[in-house]
């Protein structure tokens, strides 16, 4: 997953979410030293946190992301606080226990099986110490039924072809994404990069039982979606979770 998408992902403008959580740190005067992201992606949320004095992990099943977010790390000289490691969420064990455990971007969402969301939810609670903080978004249907459109996107160093699709039966996303980058600024030659993405909608219900059945003491929404209800929260495209172990 993700390997000629590494390439170009940061050229995507996408937002990590970054001030969501530290607005609900600095908010509740949660003591947060050290971070672990999972789905880290090229860096780019780490790398946010270290501005703020945190140090962290992250992990990544594709390891052309992970050699993205390592240069990027060396670039700005931030190697002594973060590391990036390539495994999965659903099966790594760091055998190190973190204030808090993030993942953005709807990471959960690419994980296709119940069990492998489940198995993430227990892997994230056993990294974290105790009453450390996991923390979340996540696409529901109405969010990846927005992914049914077809869309040009360029500008003098990408061009990019988006076409999604949405399954109702197996509530799957489908995005597939068709790139050109430009590899030269001096010469107008560019490289194609074709890649396709899956993600599934889970019931916020059912999100919230697995988090319970894997120890988590307290899920609430937090952010823009602070107060409401899972009936509510449905009707939003994404939404964003903090659970207490």
């Amino acid at each position: 997953m993700y390997k000629k998408f590494a390439q170009f992902y940061d050229y995507i403008p996408l937002n990590s979410f970054t001030h969501i959580i530290m607005e609900f740190i600095h908010a509740n005067q949660i003591p947060v030293q050290k971070v672990l992201d999972l789905g880290c992606g090229t860096g780019s949320f780490l790398l946010e946190l270290v501005k703020e004095g945190i140090t962290g992990t992250g992990i990544d099943i594709s390891k052309d992301m992970i050699a993205v977010a390592r240069a990027k790390a060396e670039k700005i000289a931030a190697r002594e606080m973060v590391e990036f490691q390539v495994a999965s969420i659903v099966d790594f064990n760091l055998n190190q226990t973190y204030d808090l455990v993030t993942s953005n971007l709807d990471t959960i969402n690419h994980l296709l099986t119940e069990e492998e969301v489940r198995r993430a939810f227990l892997n994230a609670r056993r990294h974290l110490n105790d009453n450390g903080i996991f923390y979340f978004d996540l696409h529901t249907a109405t969010g990846l039924r927005s992914w049914v459109y077809q869309a040009n996107i360029h500008n003098e160093n990408l061009v990019r072809f988006l076409h999604g699709t949405f399954n109702e039966e197996i509530q799957i996303g489908t995005l597939h994404i068709e790139a050109f980058l430009r590899v030269n600024p001096r010469v107008p030659i560019y490289i194609r990069h074709i890649e396709t993405v899956h993600e599934k909608a889970y019931p916020l219900s059912s999100i919230l039982a697995w988090l319970g059945d894997a120890g988590f003491t307290e899920t609430k929404p937090i952010g823009p979606d602070s107060g409401l209800s899972v009936e509510e929260m449905e009707t939003r495209g994404r939404c964003f979770f903090c659970a207490v172990k």
